[in-house]
């Protein structure tokens, strides 16, 4: 039987080697000088030290000289990675695994949808794991930190169809601001939830954040956090986004930025939004109106311009 073969392969090798050492099965690269070794050995003494009959062992010695009789020979030599030198070599593959656990989980893909190819599940999941392996082989971040971002666009709600077509801004915005990756997309996707964005705003206001950071004394970063300081009210604004990063750009140039000049503008559109009985009665007597006539509030231009005397607007 099986068991009994092995066992020649072993003592015959053993009883052959200088050490008397166990190697391991015979492979067919031994099978030339097997007969040799068990004559020198002893047929007779091997199938004693067997518990075999002498018969019985020359028939299993004759099968195992049989041409082909290991089939490893035949196999392809194994690829060994020269670079993998220990675990941390293995640590981005393992951690990317991670990450894409975390997406699934956060989306609600159940184990059981995961391993049906068939499921929408399992099918969206291999879009993004995709998706994220080839944009950490396309820019300066890695797979993982891709997974995690996706990961927060997937916390705000993103399906996978979105997440891929944001993404690619989203890295955009990172490199351009320097920014953490995961940082980005988390600011990202906080300010479209804030000012209530569609998927076309939301691309065009990481265009008008990378812009105003290269063109006035301020980050991205910076720029988010004014944003998010900013809060709701900032969807009353009529000239949008790309009026809201044109002005915090010009306050961060007169040195408020950040969080900084995310509350004072807040305060102000609150103030505007609803003023006082003071305040109300001295907006009306220098005839300014905060509001147009669908309740929008009006562009900073045109709150600035409408009236001469802004001045003295701002000594009330």
């Amino acid at each position: 039987n099986g068991a009994r073969i092995k066992d020649i392969r072993l003592v015959i090798h053993a009883q052959s080697s200088p050490d008397g050492r166990l190697y391991g099965a015979v492979t067919a690269k031994d099978v030339a000088p097997l007969q040799e070794k068990v004559d020198a050995f002893g047929i007779a003494n091997l199938a004693e030290k067997l518990g075999v009959g002498v018969p019985t062992l020359t028939d299993i010695i004759a099968e195992l000289q049989h041409p082909g009789r290991d089939p490893r020979d035949e196999l392809p030599a194994p690829l060994l990675r020269t670079d993998i030198l220990g675990i941390e070599s293995l640590k981005e593959g393992m951690e990317f695994d991670s990450a894409m656990s975390q997406v699934a989980a956060t989306l609600g893909y159940s184990v059981e949808e995961l391993n049906d190819k068939s499921s929408a599940a399992a099918q969206n999941f291999q879009k993004l794991r995709d998706f994220a392996l080839q944009m950490g082989a396309k820019t300066v971040f890695t797979s993982t930190e891709a997974a995690e971002a996706l990961n927060y666009m997937a916390l705000a709600g993103y399906d996978a169809e979105k997440s891929i077509r944001m993404l690619p801004t989203v890295l955009n915005l990172a490199a351009a601001g320097g920014m953490d990756l995961a940082r980005a997309s988390d600011v990202v996707t906080d300010i479209s939830s804030a000012l209530q964005l569609s998927e076309e705003e939301t691309i065009a206001m990481i265009d008008q954040m990378a812009r105003a950071s290269s063109r006035s004394n301020t980050s991205v970063a910076q720029l988010g956090e004014a944003m998010l300081k900013l809060g709701p009210i900032g969807q009353q604004l009529r000239g949008g986004t790309l009026e809201l990063a044109t002005v915090y750009g010009l306050l961060a140039d007169n040195g408020v930025k950040g969080a900084e000049a995310g509350t004072h503008l807040r305060n102000i559109l609150t103030s505007l939004a609803k003023p006082t009985e003071t305040a109300a009665l001295a907006l009306d007597e220098l005839g300014i109106n905060a509001f147009d006539d669908n309740g929008k509030l009006k562009s900073f231009i045109e709150l600035i311009t409408a009236k001469k005397n802004l001045g003295a607007l701002l000594e009330k």
